[in-house]
């Protein structure tokens, strides 16, 4: 056991942290699309294959079990270094490089991989012994060990991007809204959203597996809009056409975000490329709902409570008190959520009439027409 820890210090210390393809058994296999993991894990997989090999060769008792053991107490302080690597990268306190999220993505998928090997493994200690010791073997304390390192990995990845598309969106809150008297281009933090995913997004596709690959998005994706709204919520005071300018910029953002899955694909990538019907619908629920919040927002101030409540599903009366301030109004009335399922209904209607108006537009015809469909809005009663 003492050999086997120096060998997982040995195999740490002199890691590199980069990519190397996991090798098939199968040497007819030519699959391309190789998982890509670190180094030392094959090699700790290698180790324990030829010890396992000698021993059940001469012993299947009790010498069989203890190095049974000596192999889920090997794992697990291999997972344990795999998760102390990202743990320390991730609470640095600063901005992850483009090496270092990658470093953190061949973590996750030799987490992965670790996982599922040792599960194989388990069945083949289990058959080099003798049946009076088999009951005695599980990993499921290992995969476990694996398991959380790699929710870490992931972890640490979508606070990178979403830290990095923070950073992105510092000119939405040093802009003056207050003052904005007409409605331009998409404002330039939406380029900068952009700027980010395209830099990260592109290297982290090719070293994660579809499956987690997706759940990157997702999480990116849900965490981005929360925190775009979190920022739009804390402007001091926003004019009419600073809403509508937001209205814009929202859904150029729904497009950037869209593209999450291809970003940075070539044009023949682009043609077998499919975007996750799951995702595309998440994101345009989680910018729909940013959507609505701008739209109360535009509302006359007489009508502002009644659109709330018609509008935003969930609402609390401080996010609508929020919404008052920024228009510079008073305290919501006591019965603001108090709401007719027809006024409800009438409200959405509009909202997704808007939605698929935006949705056939480009960005001149957007420009051009917005102001008539914002109009609309602002002189209609909902529910009248």
């Amino acid at each position: 056991r003492a050999h086997m820890s120096d060998l997982v210090k040995k195999l740490v210390a002199g890691e590199t942290w980069g990519a190397q393809p996991q090798q098939s058994e199968d040497p007819d296999d030519e699959d391309e699309d190789e998982q890509q993991i670190l180094g030392s894990s094959g090699e700790l997989f290698l180790y324990i294959k030829r010890s396992l090999l000698q021993c059940s060769a001469v012993e299947t008792g009790e010498t069989m079990a203890n190095l049974s053991k000596a192999f889920d107490e090997t794992l697990v302080k291999y997972a344990e270094a795999l998760h102390k690597y990202v743990a320390e990268l991730a609470r640095r306190g600063k901005p992850l490089t483009s090496k270092e999220e990658q470093s953190i993505a061949v973590v996750l998928n030799t987490c992965e991989y670790c996982s599922d090997t040792s599960e194989q493994l388990e069945g083949s200690v289990r058959k080099s012994l003798d049946e009076s010791y088999q009951a005695t073997v599980s990993y499921a304390g290992v995969r476990e060990q694996y398991d959380d390192a790699l929710n870490t990995s992931m972890s640490a990845l979508v606070a990178s991007l979403l830290n990095k598309m923070d950073t992105a969106l510092a000119p939405l809150q040093r802009t003056r809204w207050a003052e904005l008297e007409s409605v331009g281009d998409q404002s330039g933090y939406v380029d900068g959203v952009h700027a980010v995913l395209k830099e990260a997004v592109p290297s982290l596709r090719k070293i994660l597996s579809t499956g987690y690959f997706s759940v990157l998005c997702d999480k990116c994706a849900t965490g981005f809009f929360q925190r775009y709204q979190s920022t739009i919520l804390k402007l001091k005071r926003v004019s009419d056409s600073g809403v509508q300018q937001l209205l814009l910029d929202t859904h150029a953002v729904k497009t950037v975000l869209m593209g999450f899955p291809t970003i940075g694909m070539t044009k023949v990538e682009m043609e077998t490329a499919k975007k996750p019907a799951s995702f595309l619908k998440l994101v345009t629920s989680e910018s729909g709902k940013l959507e609505a919040l701008l739209k109360v927002l535009l509302s006359p101030p007489e009508q502002v409570e009644h659109n709330y409540s018609a509008l935003i599903k969930g609402g609390s009366k401080e996010q609508l008190q929020r919404i008052l301030e920024m228009k510079g109004l008073r305290t919501a009335a006591p019965q603001v959520f108090d709401v007719t399922e027809a006024t409800r209904a009438a409200g959405q209607a509009w909202g997704q009439n808007v939605r698929e108006r935006l949705a056939g537009m480009d960005q001149a015809n957007l420009k051009s027409n917005f102001e008539s469909m914002t109009q609309s809005f602002s002189g209609k009663v909902v529910g009248q």
